[in-house]
């Protein structure tokens, strides 16, 4: 069989999805490059010579891939359209030519960062591994040389040493021994159970050393444990690819807070981002995961993300022998350990893993031991908690009830003593950051540095202590970590308290406060999303996970004596919704504690709650006043706490709030960023080592910035210093999403303004879109994150549209991140419309390409009319049907049909969406291009065209007033003049003057932004209608249309024909 480029017009369609599939295969490391090249030497075929279909089968035939994967891999590419998109071959990436250093070989695979090559080291006469890097991002080109670092500090015979880290042709590399052998996917066929069991003992005892040096590796499995035969005809294992490891408790350039490490094999605190829980544990679990895979051929959890991670929760992995029948009892028992989903119940080190596969080896007695009965039963519950509750309290009750009240007395007796002692200092510390609170306003943190010191000498004292002191010192933790506002910290210590039997309405108390803390910063952040259905899907998520909890437990703490009735009353209102009820609880509050600030604060809260809920329903006004009340409470609290950064944190995101309230509705909310600047600024001066200000100014800058942008006006200021407050932001907490996402949020706001004005974007789209994928890996269930992180792929695909290039691969992208969100949060009419704007994209490169785009229109419009269904009142998506139905009748004309029906419809939808929101700049250019063509369209068929050109010269001069700079909507203007122009010609009158108007705006519009291939053809159109004679001119700005954008010739053609230039 002939091997054929499976992307040209030759190759079937069945090559095609196989290339598809087996890139994809490739990527997701299912298998390697050189295991599926030894395997095609084995079948006695030559990879360049056959083609994918064939490399599949024989990847199938020898067990490098299953066939139920090669079919969801099958679907996947399909639904990704990688047959379209997909344009490297695997097997040609030689990067460096002629190198005097090294020679190389020959294409290995792929590592975390590089492509590895097989090459000669003539100075020393030996082979070699090399590995390039694959990006030129500085972040990037750190993490590689760490790479290196880390690896080269582990001295074990089971990790692969490393010779040399140098940049050849702009290409940092890594030198290292070459292994001769291969990766576990290649030789797992070869091997038996007990040699398999080996290997992994040798696995396991390379990772303790490198554990024991503080390292840990994250992203163990198979494809990063390569072997070689040793000369006795035993197997030698090599752990390779650190290139995503960390230190523990160091933050460094890895992204920390991301999902590092691939999904299958991934520890279940990698895959929710905890990576403060990360540690040699979450190792211990891919060793175990690997093995799995080594005995079984298949990973303990396959599919998609939320998959894998619904497997891990609820339905634990299918004991091994349960596939393979041969596998013994005591190896399973070793391999469960390590998966266990608590890392308290995994093996302590991977030492132990060792010892115990060497136990097994030898015949001798394991360690490890299978869960007990009510462990199991504890299992069993999560998956079925109701048929589960009757028969463990039966199991259980009758073994406890012996003992229980002789244990509970002694141990209450020695807590209660212990928590004495501990509630003196945990007094003096809360009364001490309330004096500093109440203090002028001043920098805070040799306070917060101070306690932080007292805060670790509890923790020695509770090691100290033992397990009798565990719970009274997590509660004292947990009060601490509460009243300096780290709420996160005080919900753990507080729930360990509560979790280890150290119950009481004071624990209670502060639980529920912390608890409800946590729920108040989540509804924090769904004040700022302006889709109704997705805020009150999120609030339901903040309630979930938060509120119910915290409401238990402060109804139960109903004899606490930390708060008063009023406010434990207040709070219990708030989180139930009942807003006057709270606010008239905490007025009682307030007086019985007229000293406590957070009275206040939280009717300030309360009242900004009130805001969302109105301005959700549309009454703008008595959202306003219920911000301009909640500015009154935060203002009570700050001259009782004139410096506690937490409120002033607040009072900028209520006037944020505001700010986005008006320009909803047309104002520019300019008063109220003024305002809302001063307070983020106040607060950054109090606590600059809080991360909460910085990101609260991030989001408040992004948002200007944007705002800006859309109004024409310049937003470089307010970029920079959201640029700025984000990279603080990300320096005191690296798991900040918040600052990655206002970070991603504000380059892509600084990209669109570059690419408006002629500039090169990419650089700054590819920055925005690294952010924002660091921001949804540490919160993959936030389905804003994804949404945006979906925009920015398509506000690249826009780009490359605009200059030609091939959109698709970016819009699949944007469409992926899409379906995420609406998976997420199914009623998010935003993430709908989107998807709708995705597939208009493509829809305007195949009408562009002389393709039939009704397919793509088809599903453009159903995303549209589906985000309407949610929201009847969404201007953007009624804005964009319409411009969905303008390019169905730009292609009905194009077939030569009749556009007048599409042509109604589409009017019908922009005289929705405007009344709506008519500050939209586009929407009014949109409407103007919708009049052109049915002008054009009554021009060309010998009409006059009627009041159209009014109504088109009318909807561009509010699209200019609304924003002057933008240099579509004077190409637009110039349209009008053009069309206006040849009404006049064709009617015999002199079309001088509207010439003039429109090669003056076609101008304006190049001076705007002088990549405008649509200005270039609009202005030549204008040259020959003011002199036919004029062909030199048009000519020349026709062909710098073309250069700048190839697509333009669709446009540009007839005109070209018309100068003579298209011969």
């Amino acid at each position: 069989m002939t091997g054929t480029d499976p992307w040209s017009s030759t190759a079937s369609s069945d090559e095609r999805r196989a290339a598809a599939t087996l890139e994809l295969a490739l990527r997701r490391e299912l298998l390697t490059l050189a295991a599926l090249e030894n395997a095609i030497a084995a079948a006695g075929e030559d990879a360049k010579s056959i083609d994918a279909v064939r490399k599949i089968e024989i990847a199938v035939e020898t067990g490098l891939l299953h066939p139920t994967a090669v079919a969801r891999l099958e679907r996947e590419a399909a639904a990704q359209g990688s047959q379209d998109l997909t344009k490297t071959d695997p097997f040609d990436r030689l990067p460096v030519e002629n190198w005097d250093r090294y020679e190389l070989l020959d294409f290995i695979g792929q590592g975390g960062m590089g492509d590895v090559f097989r090459a000669n080291d003539p100075r020393l006469g030996r082979t070699v591994a090399i590995k390039f890097l694959r990006r030129d991002d500085p972040d990037v080109v750190a993490r590689f040389v760490r790479e290196a670092r880390i690896q080269s500090r582990v001295d074990h015979e089971g990790i692969c040493p490393v010779y040399e880290v140098g940049e050849v042709g702009g290409h940092p590399f890594i030198v290292m021994q070459y292994v001769a052998g291969g990766a576990l996917p290649e030789v797992r066929n070869r091997l038996g159970i007990r040699e398999k069991a080996q290997i992994m003992a040798d696995v396991a005892e390379a990772l303790h050393a490198a554990h024991r040096l503080d390292l840990v590796h994250r992203d163990v499995k198979p494809a990063n444990i390569m072997v070689e035969l040793t000369p006795g005809g035993g197997w030698r294992p090599f752990v390779v690819d650190f290139g995503i490891a960390r230190e523990i408790d160091t933050h460094d350039v890895t992204r920390t807070g991301a999902i590092l490490g691939t999904p299958a094999f991934a520890a279940p605190e990698q895959l929710r981002g905890k990576t403060d829980e990360i540690d040699a544990r979450s190792d211990i679990y891919s060793l175990g995961a690997t093995l799995y895979w080594f005995l079984t051929g298949r990973a303990p959890f396959e599919g998609s993300f939320a998959e894998i991670l619904d497997g891990q929760t609820l339905t634990g992995p299918t004991p091994p022998s349960h596939l393979d029948s041969a596998i013994a009892r005591d190896l399973e028992t070793i391999i469960l350990k390590c998966l266990e989903i608590d890392r308290d119940r995994r093996y302590n080190s991977a030492f132990e893993v060792a010892e115990d596969l060497r136990r097994f080896l030898a015949g001798e007695p394991i360690t490890a031991r299978r869960g007990s009965l009510v462990y199991r039963l504890s299992k069993i519950a999560r998956r079925h908690p109701v048929a589960t509750t009757a028969l463990a309290a039966v199991l259980i009750a009758g073994a406890a009830i012996a003992t229980l009240d002789l244990r509970h007395r002694w141990q209450s007796a020695r807590e209660n003593a212990i928590a004495q002692g501990l509630l003196e200092r945990v007094n003096t510390i809360e009364e001490f950051v309330r004096l500093s609170a109440m203090m002028p306003r001043h920098d805070t943190s040799p306070e917060r540095l101070r306690v932080h010191s007292m805060i670790d000498e509890i923790r020695r004292d509770a090691k100290a202590m033992g397990e009798i002191g565990r719970g009274p010192s997590s509660y004292a933790l947990g009060r601490i970590h509460l009243v300096l506002g780290e709420v996160d910290e005080a919900v753990d210590d507080l729930q360990t308290a509560w979790d280890s039997g150290f119950q009481n309405p004071e624990v209670a108390t502060a639980l529920g406060r912390a608890l409800g803390r946590a729920y108040e910063k989540a509804l924090r952040r769904t004040r700022h999303i302006s889709d109704p259905e997705l805020r009150r899907s999120s609030e339901e998520d903040a309630a979930l996970t938060f509120r119910d909890h915290a409401l238990q437990l402060l109804q139960f703490s109903g004899h606490s004596e930390l708060e008063s009735p009023a406010l434990t009353q207040a709070l219990i209102a708030y989180y139930e919704g009942r807003h006057a009820a709270g606010l008239e609880a905490a007025s009682i509050a307030a007086v019985e504690a007229p000293w406590d600030w957070k009275i206040p604060k939280l009717s300030g809260d309360i009242h900004a709650s009130s805001a969302t809920r109105s301005a959700g329903d549309g009454d703008v006004q008595g959202a306003l006043n219920h911000l301009g009340e909640a500015g009154k409470a935060y203002e009570r609290a700050l001259e009782i706490a004139r410096s506690d950064a937490d409120t002033m944190t607040a009072l900028c995101l209520r006037w944020l709030l505001e700010m986005e309230v008006r320009e909803r509705h047309g104002d520019g909310g300019d008063a109220a960023f003024n305002h809302a600047e001063t307070a983020c600024a106040t607060a950054r001066t109090t606590a600059p080592h809080d991360a909460g200000p910085w990101e609260a100014t991030a989001l408040l800058q992004w948002r200007r910035a944007d705002n800006l942008n859309n109004r024409g006006l310049n937003p470089a200021t307010a970029i920079a210093s959201a640029d700025e407050a984000a990279r603080k932001a990300i320096e005191i907490s690296p798991e900040s999403a918040e600052g990655h996402h206002a970070l991603g949020g504000s380059l892509m706001v600084a990209a669109l303004n570059s690419a408006s004005h002629g500039g090169d974007p990419e650089l700054l789209m590819a920055q925005a879109i690294d952010h924002l994928e660091q921001a949804a890996g540490i919160e993959p269930s936030n389905p804003v994150i994804a949404d945006n992180l979906g925009f920015a792929y398509d506000r690249r695909a826009r780009y490359h549209l605009g200059l030609g290039v091939d959109p698709r691969l970016d819009l699949t992208q944007a469409l992926t991140n899409y379906e995420r969100a609406l998976i997420l949060s199914p009623g998010y009419a935003n993430a709908h419309n989107n998807a709708g704007i995705a597939h208009l994209r493509r829809a305007l490169w195949e009408h562009h390409s002389d393709l039939d785009p009704s397919a793509a229109l088809d599903l453009a419009e159903t995303s549209f009319n589906q985000a309407l269904e949610i929201n009847p009142r969404y201007a953007y998506a009624w804005i964009n049907l319409g411009m969905s139905l303008r390019i169905r009748a730009q292609a009905e004309l194009v077939r030569g049909g009749d556009p007048t029906e599409i042509l109604v419809r589409a009017r019908q939808a922009f005289d929705r969406g405007i009344p709506i929101n008519p500050s939209l700049a586009y929407a009014h250019k949109e409407r103007a291009i919708l009049e052109l063509i049915a002008a054009q369209t009554a021009l060309d068929r010998g009409r006059a065209p009627g009041d159209t050109l009014a109504r088109a010269a009318t909807s561009v001069q509010k699209a200019l007033e609304v924003n002057s700079s933008s240099a579509e909507a004077w190409q637009t203007s110039a349209e009008v003049h053009r069309l206006k122009a040849e009404t006049l010609r064709q009617a015999g009158a002199s079309p001088r003057n509207e010439v003039a108007r429109g090669l003056a705006d076609a101008d304006r519009a190049l001076k705007l932004n002088p990549a405008s291939w649509q200005a270039m053809i609009t202005s030549a159109a204008l040259h020959l209608l003011e002199d036919p004679k004029a062909v030199i001119d048009a000519r020349g700005l026709l062909e710098s249309a073309i250069q700048t954008n190839p697509l333009a010739e669709h446009d540009a053609g007839p005109l070209r024909r018309e100068c003579g230039g298209d011969q």
